[in-house]
């Protein structure tokens, strides 16, 4: 997503420097980095910084002398926020990587939305959960360019299935999906799964195949519940063409409450395929609830509570098997909901959000710049890009 942004960034007013921190050491294995190839060809510099020590990173870094330094990745694999302290630029960001806040006092900013970031969870706001304010963009700041890097991902007609898992698929009287990594399946989403499954007993769950003991953990749990193990299917990870073709299949994605789904649900966006959201105050819990209310601002797929998500979940299958079977149901979601998020297409179209995202940069400068003492005043304030 990022790249894209860099990449069309207007070039007479913004300079952008990239610093590779950790990853590929020798250059056989640069050349198979896509990610670092990717920035490289987008930004002014690429400065590789893999092989310094911390005080050689930030000294480089200090040298530059940056109006603004954004961090991408927080405290992922490899991330080090910890450079940002001391300071090294007058403003200092995060963004899109780490979904929380970095704890550092001298980041400033995190770059967000009011959907995923209410104002009242900031360093300033009444329930504080961030020591950094918001740069809040317009839209959701979650967004990737699967739309164009796989335009096929919004055709209609399918292609088969290769996991295996056809003919269970086909014979689903309703197909709920909910392909979570194993470290966001919590003992009450699988409850709430297993009284969904219950309810509609001619319905299955399909399931990424967990690692390590998740499945027979989860299977277990379900088991436990009262859940036929007939209702569950599980599939290993495939090609991200045919991941999206695989979630079109579905007739409604289940999310997960305390780590929502993020890149997967832009994934389900694109597939027309309806999200049942359940967040809670967390960035992380609520962007895939701001990739559904982008387009849906009453979204009667966002719940506030278990017994509402399972309801509602419970009664999209029902009314599927009342309007004469899920292809049908299927369909008129897929017009009232997936076709409004994909014609909207703000999450899709990073082109578009570029000067967005340079305004709102450029309101963070400035309001330092003419700063008495060059630092950011103490008073409660977000940046809004309009």
């Amino acid at each position: 997503m990022f790249v894209s942004i860099i990449a069309g960034m207007d070039r007479l007013r913004f300079d952008v420097r990239c610093y590779s921190l950790q990853g590929a050491s020798s250059k056989e294995e640069l050349r198979k980095d896509s990610y670092r190839l990717a920035f490289d060809a987008v930004c002014t510099r690429l400065v590789d910084l893999r092989n310094k020590s911390d005080r050689q990173k930030r000294d480089v870094m200090n040298a530059a002398e940056h109006h603004v330094v954004l961090d991408l990745d927080g405290y992922l694999p490899g991330g080090q926020p910890h450079l940002l302290s001391p300071r090294i630029a007058p403003v200092q960001a995060t963004m899109i990587g780490f979904p929380a806040t970095t704890g550092v006092p001298s980041v400033d900013f995190i770059v967000s939305d009011r959907i995923s970031s209410p104002p009242e969870y900031s360093r300033d706001g009444r329930d504080s959960l961030y020591t950094e304010r918001y740069l809040y963009l317009p839209h959701t700041f979650y967004m990737n360019d699967l739309l164009r890097v796989h335009p096929r991902a919004v055709e209609r007609t399918l292609p088969p299935v290769k996991s295996g898992v056809s003919t269970m698929i086909e014979d689903s009287a309703y197909l709920f999906c909910a392909f979570h990594q194993n470290f966001k399946l919590t003992a009450a989403i699988i409850t709430a799964w297993s009284k969904i499954l219950k309810a509609c007993p001619t319905s299955r769950l399909w399931l990424l195949e967990p690692k390590g003991r998740m499945e027979s953990e989860v299977f277990g749990m379900m088991q436990k519940n009262g859940v036929d193990a007939k209702q569950l299917i599980w599939t290993r990870k495939m090609p991200l063409e045919e991941h999206v073709f695989a979630k079109a299949r579905c007739d409604l994605f289940l999310d997960t409450p305390v780590f929502s789904a993020h890149t997967t649900a832009l994934d389900v966006a694109l597939s027309r395929t309806p999200i049942l959201s359940l967040p809670g105050s967390t960035m992380a819990s609520r962007i895939s609830t701001a990739i559904l209310m982008e387009a849906l601002p009453s979204s009667a797929f966002v719940k506030s509570s278990v017994d509402e998500y399972v309801s509602t979940a419970v009664g999209f299958c029902a009314a599927a098997k009342r309007e004469g079977g899920r292809q049908q149901e299927k369909q008129r979601i897929a017009v009232e909901v997936g076709n409004r998020i994909v014609a909207d297409s703000s999450p899709f179209r990073t082109d578009e959000r570029i000067e967005e995202f340079e305004h709102v940069i450029s309101m963070a400068v400035e309001a330092t710049l003419v700063s008495a003492e060059g630092a950011l005043s103490a008073r409660a304030h977000h940046f809004v890009a309009v």
